[in-house]
């Protein structure tokens, strides 16, 4: 089987009540070859015991436990793991659709000047009930760029972002 395009990354800390479902969203993709890296940042809740059951039931999982250092010290330490084309960033209380990253990788791979992209989103309750829509995303690179000063223009749980960029083109002048 050929090396995985991507990779997956998931901060934990005290999600027991919603990482199991996080999880299974990412684990039941129809682009099923990636490497799924999971942090857990010291969690007190019950959290790290599920996820190494997780990791115990399926291979592309890497477990790393840490003691609490934040979420931004968990998504370095992961992103130093990567080196798949693609990352896709996931949040532990959050659900993918089960055709996410197929979609993302289709639009990625169709345009490779793309860096990143995200989508929009639903909000749901703790019964997986939508109660609202979801801010209104940008949809282009112009109005993500405008954006930019004013908020983040790509939900997190959403992400997804190339590792590298292809050289801009050289122009020689005569």
């Amino acid at each position: 089987m050929s090396a995985p395009r991507l990779s997956v990354i998931l901060p934990v800390f005290n999600a027991r009540a919603f990482v199991g479902a996080a999880i299974d969203s990412i684990l039941a993709q129809t682009l099923d070859h990636f490497v799924f890296h999971i942090v857990d940042d010291g969690s007190t809740d019950g959290s790290g015991d599920l996820l190494a059951a997780k990791a115990a039931r399926d291979s592309r999982i890497h477990l790393i436990r840490q003691e609490n250092q934040g979420i931004v010290s968990s998504l370095n330490r992961m992103l130093a793991l990567v080196d798949t084309p693609f990352v896709a960033r996931m949040d532990a209380d959050d659900i993918a659709m089960p055709d996410r990253f197929a979609r993302q990788i289709e639009r990625m791979e169709a345009d490779a000047g793309l860096g990143a992209l995200g989508t929009q989103f639903e909000e749901i309750d703790e019964a997986g009930r939508r109660i609202s829509g979801g801010a209104a995303m940008p949809v282009g690179s112009a109005l993500v760029r405008a954006e930019l000063e004013q908020r983040q223009p790509i939900a997190n749980p959403t992400a997804m972002f190339r590792t590298r960029l292809p050289p801009p083109p050289i122009i020689l002048l005569a």
